[in-house]
């Protein structure tokens, strides 16, 4: 994805009422602080099932929006997404 920044973290909350999920930065980012709540819309969600609360997540198009941060899309994180040695 080109638009934004692409981060790791774990989800926090799951608002399924509400359509939406707020995971945390686990510092795997670029100028987005660790610690740092990012929103995502559960129909951008790239998983199977829907996600979980302590969750691996990747999130993609991380921006800083008025009212906070926000992602373009998420996905679970997989072993494709551990680094080679």
């Amino acid at each position: 994805m080109e638009n934004g920044k692409v981060c790791e973290g774990v989800v926090r909350f799951v608002l399924d009422r509400d359509g939406y999920a707020i995971a945390s930065t686990n510092g795997n980012c670029n100028s987005v602080p660790s610690g740092t709540d990012v929103i995502f819309r559960l129909y951008q969600w790239g998983g199977r099932n829907r996600p979980l609360k302590g969750q691996m997540v990747i999130l993609e198009g991380v921006e800083k929006r008025s009212k906070g941060w926000f992602a373009l899309k998420a996905r679970p994180k997989t072993d494709h997404d551990e680094p080679k040695r």
